[in-house]
Formats: structure tokens, C-alpha cells, sequence
């Protein structure tokens, strides 16, 4: 919702309306999070793309499951890019969903491939 401009610009509305978090996703660029005021970012990687279906929903879902386990925002952001990138490099619903250790050993084997 705030475009290109840098997440921080956000800053001034994010304390108008209460929202201690935000988070943007930016494709093969990774992902930006701002939280109370505190700049989080994950590197994305340089994949070769085959479908982008699913790729938010797979983001989103990965948020959601690494807050729970109680990991902090900077971690979850990572993985959740890093899930988001391996599910591009697969044909969309076709490929299945993943598992936690499946995405951990995605990014071994993906980690010369961190966008700067």
C-alpha cells in the first residue's frame, strides 16, 4: 500500500493508528517488516521462476506458522521469504505443500543464491 517508497516512510501513520507492525514483501528482493520502529529485512534469492501462483498465500502462511512457534519476526520473515522463493521455482498447486524441514534444507542448498 505504500509503493516503492522506503518502508520507514510508513512510520508516521503506523503510530497515528496503532499498528506496531508492517510488513512488505518484494519479490526476488526479499522482504521489509517495521516493527516498533525498528527496521527488519530478509534477503531474497535469485531463483528461476516457473509459476508465482501461490506465492503470498505461501508468504502469508509461513508468517503465521513461525509466530506461532514463537519465533521472532526476524527469523519468520527469513523463512517465509525463503518458502515464498521455493515455491516459485515449482508448477503452482500442483507441486504440493512442504514441510518446515523441507524449506530448511531448500535454503542449505539455496544460500549462494541470496539476493544483496
Amino acid at each position: 500500500t505504500f509503493g516503492q517508497d522506503d518502508i520507514r516512510c510508513a512510520q508516521a501513520w503506523m503510530a497515528q493508528n496503532q499498528i506496531r507492525t508492517l510488513i512488505r514483501t518484494a519479490a526476488a528482493e526479499g522482504a521489509t517488516a517495521m516493527q516498533d520502529g525498528t527496521l527488519l529485512t530478509a534477503a531474497g534469492y535469485a531463483v528461476e521462476v516457473a509459476d508465482v501462483t501461490g506465492a503470498g498465500d505461501t508468504f502469508g502462511g509461513t508468517l503465521v506458522h513461525g509466530l506461532e512457534q514463537g519465533w521472532t519476526l526476524q527469523d519468520t520473515l527469513a523463512f517465509a521469504v525463503a518458502a515464498a522463493s521455493r515455491s516459485v521455482t515449482q508448477h503452482g498447486p500442483r507441486s504440493g505443500r512442504t514441510t518446515p524441514q523441507n524449506v530448511k534444507n531448500w535454503i542449505q542448498k539455496n544460500q549462494n543464491r541470496l539476493s544483496a
